[in-house]
């Protein structure tokens, strides 16, 4: 893919037949925007291809890093991101089971902030002309009261990408919001061999 951000392979690395170490991709700087994430941890033998959009939080901090000046499709030019961050493409996975996008929601947001995710999510995965897409939203920070239940929300964004897939050309789009326990310090992004949208969790 001729794109900016350039996409970045993750690999477990194999030290010898009987011993295969966790390949882990440090995320630096961590700001608030992905939950202070410290690392990508892949957690099977397959390939992870990813992009990360959120070199555009503070002072485009990731330009430099994950930049590619031959591109053709450049995020910066037609994008404005603020929620949706990762987007990963699992090895060994049937097409439907291996794109996912990976967002991360504040827990004072509102629920009107629930549509502008759904068209990010939407836009993001026909700006990547995917036609199958899973999108797992983490839920971070302090507690707000009357808003400790994703219940409610998980509601809400299921309707919220069903109006919006009608207008997109996406195939099949389905989100899951997961909550990252606040008494959670150390926060790995971890991808592994599992269930659709039970694959990425921070850990």
């Amino acid at each position: 893919m001729n794109i900016c951000p350039k996409v970045i392979t993750i690999r477990r690395k194999k030290k010898s037949e009987d011993d295969i170490e966790t390949d882990r991709l440090p995320i630096y700087p961590t700001y608030d925007c992905i939950a202070s994430i410290k690392n990508i941890d892949v957690h099977f033998d397959e390939s992870v291809s990813m992009i990360f959009f959120a070199f555009h939080t503070i002072n485009h901090a990731y330009c430099l890093r994950y930049k590619s000046l031959k591109a053709e499709k450049k995020v910066c030019e037609n994008k404005i991101i603020h929620y949706v961050h990762f987007h990963f493409s699992l090895g060994g996975y049937s097409a439907d089971e291996s794109e996912y996008l990976v967002a991360f929601l504040p827990r004072f947001t509102k629920y009107s902030e629930l549509p502008i995710l759904a068209n990010e999510l939407c836009s993001i995965a026909e700006w990547l002309n995917i036609k199958q897409i899973n999108c797992v939203v983490f839920r971070y920070g302090k507690p707000v009261h009357g808003m400790g239940d994703s219940t409610h929300l998980q509601k809400q964004l299921d309707k919220e990408i069903k109006e919006m897939k009608e207008f997109s050309i996406l195939h099949k789009m389905v989100g899951k919001i997961k909550d990252i326990p606040i008494s959670l310090k150390e926060k790995n992004l971890t991808i592994s061999r599992n269930i659709v949208l039970a694959n990425i969790n921070v850990s």
